[in-house]
């Protein structure tokens, strides 16, 4: 009996402890587990506010607010782009799935209304630049699908994507590594970009208007629950805006550094509405000069 007794305690242990290897070991991305409890709720990418007061209405044809599972978004019919594209980036969207979507038409887009094609972007110069990138919604499929919609793209110069856009995609998702959570917009505003076959103000025949210059604007909270309270006037905030043109791709993202508020003046958008006004004008006032690795 005591043997047996022995044995049972032994392979109590040894399930013991590869369970806790099993539960604390580090995932293929580079970010460390963290208990469920501490975990941000996936059903808040607007939290902080709707920038521009989009509806879902059909008849706001440039304001056209779209809800997707995994992001929010607000579309414009007659420039054919999203005016902005709004996502909650934390440990909650993250995951392993397979990057291999395929980029295509918007169906929830009203009917009527023209439906932008991946092939509108073929053989003009800009890429398809995905401004909610898939690699910040690989936890599911169902989390990934709705950023290979052309709803998410905006007609972009190469080395802009290629350059201080992903780089600054990659310092986004890093943050995560150092406990954090960050709401996130992006855009593009004006008219007008350079890409590997000179400037133009639209592709494909008129249907898609590009942008003069490309934007975001991200805040940054330590990982936690109500996030809404929880913003203060000593918040993080990063906004960068980037002309979008090639000679934009050879500079690092931190140089591209403004004020939310300088967005807001240039894009007549209002971020962070629903955080107490006296928070917002501290917070958007200045760039961000954290020094940056």
């Amino acid at each position: 009996m005591k043997n047996a007794h022995r044995t049972f305690v032994l392979t109590l242990l040894v399930i013991s402890f590869f369970g806790a290897c099993k539960r604390t070991q580090v995932d293929p991305t580079g970010i460390p587990d963290t208990p469920d409890s501490l975990l941000p709720s996936r059903d808040d990418v607007l939290a902080l506010g709707n920038p521009t007061n989009a509806s879902t209405d059909p008849s706001s044809e440039r304001n056209y607010l779209m809800k997707k599972s995994s992001l929010v978004l607000s579309y414009n019919k007659s420039t054919g782009t999203p005016n902005w594209v709004a996502w909650h980036l934390s440990k909650a969207w993250k995951g392993h799935h397979l990057l291999n979507g395929t980029l295509a038409a918007d169906p929830a887009l009203p009917s009527g209304w023209p439906s932008v094609l991946p092939t509108d972007y073929t053989n003009n110069g800009f890429e398809r630049l995905m401004l909610c990138p898939p690699s910040d919604r690989d936890s599911l499929a169902a989390d990934l699908a709705p950023t290979y919609l052309m709803t998410n793209v905006l007609p972009a110069a190469p080395a802009v994507v290629r350059g201080p856009w992903a780089g600054f995609e990659n310092y986004c998702r890093k943050l995560l590594n150092d406990g954090y959570e960050l709401y996130i917009y992006a855009g593009g505003s004006g008219q007008g970009g350079t890409g590997d076959q000179g400037t133009a103000q639209s592709i494909a025949k008129g249907k898609i208007a590009v942008p003069q210059a490309l934007w975001k604007v991200v805040l940054v909270l330590p990982v936690g629950t109500q996030d809404l309270k929880r913003v203060s006037a000593a918040a993080r905030t990063i906004a960068v805006w980037i002309p979008n043109n090639n000679a934009s791709g050879n500079t690092s993202w931190t140089n591209f550094r403004t004020s939310v508020d300088q967005i807001e003046s240039r894009t007549s958008t209002d971020f962070f509405s629903a955080v107490p006004v006296d928070i917002q004008r501290i917070i958007e006032a200045s760039a961000d000069v954290i020094t940056v690795n």
